[in-house]
């Protein structure tokens, strides 16, 4: 969009930001709770701590090979934390339809709120206190 008209673009973007995140919240609560009860059956813990520190890992190799500059290396960490749950669910809902798979992503999807957001928000505090200091 913002090839095209970067006006436009600028204007469009806090509306389809808000949207965005709405969007995610209600997806992510509604698929919570409905698939609760069934991921907490499954006996899942093993995967969610799996699944925790892979969303580590993955945001630490995201933030060492994001390059020099450190607005690249933040985006590429939190993008690179959120891929593999994006996959994994791409796989699991064309493998896995009948099995509790599904609902230990969607525990994970939490999972991956609670610890990602934080985490951006602690990269933001932190940038901002640096252009401050600047």
């Amino acid at each position: 969009m913002r090839a095209y008209s970067k006006v436009l673009a600028e204007r469009l973007q806090p509306i389809f930001r808000i949207a965005s995140n709405v969007a995610l919240v209600v997806v992510v609560v509604v698929a919570a709770a409905t698939n609760f009860s069934n991921a907490a059956r499954a006996g899942a813990l093993n995967a969610v701590i799996a699944g925790t520190v892979l969303f580590f890992i993955s945001f630490g190799i995201g933030f060492a090979l994001g390059g020099p500059d450190a607005d690249t290396r933040k985006v590429l960490a939190l993008g690179t934390s959120q891929r593999s749950l994006s996959l994994a669910f791409l796989v699991a809902i064309e493998n896995f339809r009948e099995s509790n798979v599904v609902n230990v992503l969607v525990i994970m999807t939490l999972l991956a709120l609670v610890t990602q957001v934080p985490a951006a928000l602690a990269l933001g505090i932190r940038f901002k206190h640096q252009q401050k200091m600047t």
